[in-house]
């Protein structure tokens, strides 16, 4: 490269004079000096130039004392404090062995500072030509537009652009020098970005920010990422201004784009959530909005030391409006009795709807009881001003729930539900009043509700599980089949029967997923039967309760487990109530003869309990009739017996025979009682006579049994069938 090489051991006073000579350059270039062999960075190479006239372009490596990897950094720096170049090149040269003598070289020469030529700014005409090719070149391969602004001439001029500058600007060197840069602005360009760079300019600072410019004549927009850094000559003074600008429009649009794309993600979820909180026909807070301002208002409450309440909130009659009206009147209705609810409510009383014609009101500060009756009477009296809805006056009564109680030990939930029960009591009395919750009246219901609730989890945990009692002949006393009869085993409350829970689940609609598990649990348990016993192996009788048997999935559901455990049709009985079977004729027809041509055994549980419609009786694909236990309770004792008893029982049986029925007597608790069903022509029997309900292992083990099952056989009333 040209100018002058210094040796490597000049020290910082030498290196001073040396840019006070006036030499149109002074540089250092070590590329393949003799390095220090312990040196760390022996094979590469570091580069200094010093320009004595101008800013100093220093790209130097610290090594530190020792020289440790860590410590090296890199910097670049564009000065006129003629200290800073000086220290930055001695530190340099200072860890590089000198240089071997060449011979002939002519020693340096010292100058005195009376010959050093004058600065006279950047763009000066007195470099050799070596020196300014490299300094255009360096600035030429940049990327970034460079341009110098002469501050001590009017109007700030442009006094050196180099070629990026110029594709920058969509200007050629001669179109733009001399002009102010104010000319890549427009009337887009934001004022307040223009006045924080003035200011900075003013206050002689650097200056970082993106503004909007435009290119060229057809004033293209583009975002000009702009670093401004001040110039300042021996008495500190700011003599000019280098700008490097960067295109940064690609980055600006994405920024924005994301930005655009982040306000519309945020009124996306501000409309969601206002969706999810808001009940979109009344426009009050809805069921989810509730609970978790109930939630909140429990924790406030807990940490005062004060009570929380509600009011639950049901129209009466509103089912008959809808109903002969409209939903469309109906809604109008809903509409108008949540604007007269809002109206009534306070600071600290949220309405709610829970959904149909139930509201709720959360008193989050409850003063007491008589605060509470005020603002149902206040409801109530709202409510029954006329409304006039499609033509028609109508007046509207409600009936209210009110709870209040200590929130300590207690939840949201609880509350709900004591004020849910405590609304049908207002409703049990009368209608159009409110009550007050009295915990000795509903406890037993809020346990029955509790037992509905924890259903639908239940059966996803399977906490049920199924037993199965043994369907015996009643001529050789062999287990002909078992019947499935479901258990929940609840966490709290430990194994709970059928009675406790089978009413909910009817009432609810659980009964179709639990029937559906016991369905396929019952074909699993029998499956595995058959595949040890074969044809030895017992029928398995599934309950299907009245609701199940409306449903259209019925059929498909049957022949779904079938098909998915393998169990043949005919080891598959399906039970059903002679109530379910008499209320609606459509319906249970056509299920069961789906069900009878898929080769399923049909059969009618406590017969004679219901309305025996025998016209109908007799067009069903019925294979049994299940006598219920009530007709052989005359039957049990040995040496008394009820003639009655035993004449219906008798009938019955004909009946069933008649129809081409099995008869299976249920309800067989003792030797007597078999005996007399047998003798009466009962085919099958069902009773803790001859077992109680058994795990499926329990079964097994029965039916490996070589000696039998344990119970007595017909010949013996007293004993047991074995030997």
């Amino acid at each position: 490269m040209g100018g002058r090489v210094v040796r490597a051991d000049v020290d910082r006073e030498e290196l001073g004079l040396l840019l006070d000579l006036g030499a149109h350059q002074v540089a250092v270039a070590l590329r393949g000096a003799s390095l220090d062999p312990g040196d760390p960075i022996r094979g590469e190479w570091d580069l200094v130039v010093l320009g004595p006239h101008f800013a100093a372009a220093l790209l130097a490596r610290d090594l530190g004392d020792t020289g440790p990897d860590l410590d090296r950094t890199f910097e670049f720096a564009l000065t006129y404090d003629r200290d800073t170049v000086v220290r930055a090149a001695h530190g340099l040269l200072s860890r590089v062995a000198p240089r071997v003598a060449t011979p002939g070289a002519a020693p340096v020469r010292r100058a005195t500072p009376a010959t050093a030529a004058p600065v006279t700014g950047l763009l000066r005409t007195d470099l050799p030509r070596t020196g300014e090719a490299v300094l255009d070149r360096a600035l030429a391969a940049t990327s970034s537009g460079v341009t110098i602004v002469d501050m001590t001439a009017p109007d700030q001029p442009l006094v050196y652009v180099n070629r990026a500058f110029e594709e920058l600007s969509g200007f050629r060197m001669e179109e733009v020098l001399g002009r102010n840069c104010r000319f890549l602005q427009c009337a887009d360009t934001e004022p307040a970005a223009v006045a924080e760079m003035r200011a900075a300019i003013d206050a002689g600072r650097e200056y970082r920010g993106t503004l909007l410019n435009v290119r060229g004549r057809e004033r293209t927009p583009w975002w000009n990422e702009i670093h401004l850094a001040p110039v300042t000559d021996a008495e500190g003074r700011v003599v000019q201004y280098i700008g490097v600008q960067y295109d940064a429009t690609a980055r600006v649009q994405a920024e924005r784009a994301l930005l655009e794309e982040r306000d519309r993600g945020r009124s996306y979820l501000a409309k969601m959530e206002r969706m999810a909180w808001t009940d979109p026909l009344t426009g009050l807070p809805n069921r989810r909005r509730l609970q978790e301002r109930a939630e909140i208002a429990l924790w406030d409450a807990r940490a005062a030391d004060r009570s929380l309440a509600l009011l639950f909130l049901d129209l009466d009659g509103f089912k008959a409006v809808n109903d002969s009206l409209g939903h469309e009147v109906g809604d109008l209705m809903l509409q108008a009795v949540a604007q007269r609810l809002a109206e009534q409510a306070t600071d600290g009383e949220l309405v709610a709807r829970m959904g149909g014609d139930e509201f709720v009101v959360l008193v989050e500060n409850s003063r007491g009881v008589a605060q509470l009756e005020a603002l149902a009477e206040r409801i109530l009296d709202a409510l029954a001003r006329p409304l006039v809805l499609a033509g028609q006056e109508f007046t509207i009564t409600a009936s209210i729930g009110v709870v209040e109680r200590s929130v300590v030990g207690g939840d949201t939930t609880d509350l709900m539900r004591a004020a849910d029960l405590t609304l049908y009591s207002a409703k049990a009395d009368g209608r159009g009043r409110w009550a007050l919750h009295d915990p000795s009246r509903d406890e037993a219901e809020i346990t029955r509700f509790a037992l509905s609730a924890a259903m639908p989890a239940a059966i996803e945990r399977e906490e049920f599980f199924a037993l199965y009692q043994p369907l015996v002949s009643m001529a050789d006393h062999g287990m002909r089949g078992v019947e499935a009869l479901v258990r929940w085993h609840h966490p709290k409350l430990g194994v709970l029967g059928p009675g406790r829970f089978i009413g909910l689940a009817e009432e609810t609609g659980a009964i179709v997923p639990l029937g559906h598990w016991v369905l396929a649990r019952a074909c699993r348990d029998a499956r595995l039967w058959y595949d040890e016993f074969g044809d030895a192996a017992p029928f398995v009788s599934v309950n299907v309760a009245p609701r199940q048997l409306h449903e259209p999935t019925l059929l498909p559901d049957v022949e779904a487990v079938l098909a998915e455990t393998g169990l043949p049709p005919h080891l598959l009985q399906i039970e059903l109530t002679e109530r379910a079977l008499t209320s609606d004729e459509g319906a249970p027809l056509k299920a069961l003869d789906g069900l009878r041509a898929l080769g399923v055994r049909i059969a009618i549980d406590d017969f004679g309990t219901g309305y025996s419609n025998l016209s109908y009786l007799r067009k069903l694909p019925v294979d049994v009739i299940k006598l219920d236990g009530s007709f052989g309770e005359g039957l049990r004792e040995a040496d008394v017996t009820n003639p009655v008893d035993e004449r219906i029982v008798g009938t019955l049986v004909e009946l069933g025979h008649a129809l081409g029925m099995t008869v299976c007597a249920e309800g067989v608790e003792t030797p007597a009682q078999a005996t007399r069903l047998r003798r009466l022509g009962c085919d099958e029997g069902q009773g803790w006579h001859f077992a109680a309900a058994l795990p499926r292992e329990d079964v097994v083990d029965m039916l490996r049994d070589p000696d039998g099952p344990p119970w007595p056989g017909p010949d013996d009333e007293g004993g047991s069938s074995r030997p």
